[in-house]
């Protein structure tokens, strides 16, 4: 029964934790990361829309493998058929898991999640007010190296 109860806790702690106020610290330090050649990802995307923190389910929106993201280390772009998203200067963590930049007049936050079990990087951007949890959130993930080549059909016969 205690293991259970732990459980529960553990899991409503876990919650709890995506909806912290945020703190006068910082979770970038002024360290910027260092631009490299580019690298060229395929992901999947993954749209949503945000009320009082709370994700609204039919605004959810998935993207399988038609996003293109091109990485420079110091920033990334991300570009599909309904939009694109080009991220500012990216900056450090104070652990090294996370790259991210946070424009303090609109809001709106970009992050790279350095891969480390499945070696390639997971990019989001976000528009979700700190305060009244409103807004929208895009994530682009399971990225593999490379654009894919598209195998759509032929438009017009072959003759």
């Amino acid at each position: 029964m205690l293991k259970r109860i732990l459980v529960v806790v553990a899991f409503v702690m876990t919650l709890a934790s995506c909806a912290i106020q945020p703190n006068a610290e910082g979770q970038f330090s002024t360290v910027p990361v260092d631009q490299h050649d580019m690298d060229i990802y395929t992901c999947t995307g993954a749209s949503q829309e945000f009320v009082d923190f709370k994700p609204v389910p039919s605004s959810l929106k998935l993207m399988p493998l038609s996003v293109l993201v091109m990485d420079t280390g110091a920033n990334w772009v991300a570009s599909w058929n309904e939009g694109k998203i080009e991220s500012p200067q990216l900056y450090k963590d104070l652990l090294g898991k996370v790259d991210g930049n946070l424009n303090v007049v609109t809001g709106e936050r970009y992050y790279r999640v350095n891969g480390l079990l499945s070696k390639t990087p997971t990019f989001a951007y976000s528009t979700v007010n700190y305060k009244t949890g409103e807004g929208k959130g895009v994530t682009f993930f399971r990225c593999h190296e490379g654009s894919i080549p598209d195998t759509g059909t032929m438009l017009h016969p072959v003759e």
